[in-house]
């Protein structure tokens, strides 16, 4: 992959799904302009393997669990880290990970790394 200088900044937290049946807690990441670029390269190459891009907007974000309920403990914790403001970092590889469910704890396993520049 092309270097495009990714530097990630963390910005907040937040979920995917309902408050009702929250799916994913998220880290927000601030999309920079070479944040950007580098998601618009990914699905660019992606196309020619017959995979289309998803129909909703991107949403820069670090994944930090999944969650199987909403309530009181989740809400606590979006509050207590609503204003959560992380230094820029830089960013030396994308990884491509398939993960595995089962009767037990789902498994991630990196299946390819990118390195950038």
């Amino acid at each position: 992959l092309p270097d495009p200088g990714v530097q990630l900044a963390i910005n907040g937290v937040g979920y995917f799904g309902s408050e009702e049946r929250p799916k994913v807690l998220w880290a927000g990441v601030d999309a920079s302009v070479a944040l950007l670029q580098l998601q618009q390269v990914v699905e660019q190459r992606l196309l020619p393997l017959g995979l289309v891009a998803d129909t909703r907007p991107y949403r820069p974000h670090v994944t930090l669990a999944r969650v199987k309920q909403g309530g009181a403990v989740l809400q606590g914790f979006l509050q207590q880290y609503a204003a959560l403001r992380l230094p820029a970092f830089a960013v030396s590889q994308v990884c491509l990970y398939v993960s595995r469910g089962g009767s037990g704890p789902v498994q991630y396993e990196v299946i390819q790394r990118f390195t950038l520049g």
